[in-house]
């Protein structure tokens, strides 16, 4: 068995290959956060904000045209369909982000304001709309694969992975730190 002041020789020895050792896994970390970062902005931007693009446009002109021609703007009874988007509408989040938080209205314009008086003419149903369903599904496979938590039994959710990564790289980090740091320490006891 080796004397204490050995053990210390001996680990002062493989400080440098350690470091080496560890400043290489930093490096891999440091790409596996460059690519995730990419895939995150592929699903924020070139899905899901698509998707809400698409469907936002959809919702002012086709939809919205329609609904008019079902329920015309009466003068002095009826005002023109609008829509009312809701406050989480588009938002990526794990329990509230979605695509259907909004609904189009038609004023009664024969009661007085405050507040004004109005007709709820269409929310989101599923199945009814199919070109509404799909930027809706779309979406919400978009904002699941973003926002999927690691304590959910699945591990795709791209933000806990940036952000478990990151703690890798910092505990790394700090790993090599004070291995590196050993050496002068072992050095005055072996």
């Amino acid at each position: 068995m080796a004397s204490p002041a050995d053990a210390l020789g001996m680990m002062k020895a493989k400080v440098d290959e350690q470091v080496a050792n560890v400043q290489g896994s930093i490096g891999q970390v440091e790409e596996q956060i460059d690519t995730t970062l990419e895939e995150i902005d592929g699903v924020e931007n070139g899905l899901c904000g698509v998707a809400q693009t698409d469907l936002t446009e959809y919702l002012d002109t086709t939809k919205l045209d329609e609904l008019k021609a079902v329920y015309p703007a009466v003068p002095g009874s009826l005002g023109e369909v609008y829509i009312v988007y809701g406050g989480t509408y588009g938002t990526i989040d794990y329990t509230t982000g979605n695509l259907t938080d909004w609904e189009f209205r038609q004023d009664d314009l024969s009661l007085t304001p405050p507040p004004p008086g109005y007709f709820v003419r269409y929310t989101y149903t599923p199945g009814d709309d199919t070109e509404i369903d799909t930027f809706v599904d779309d979406f919400s496979f978009g904002n699941d694969y973003l926002t999927r938590p690691q304590t959910s039994g699945a591990t795709y959710g791209l933000y806990d992975t940036q952000s478990n990564l990151t703690t890798a790289k910092g505990i790394l980090e700090s790993n090599k730190n004070k291995v590196a740091n050993s050496k002068a320490i072992f050095e005055r006891y072996s």
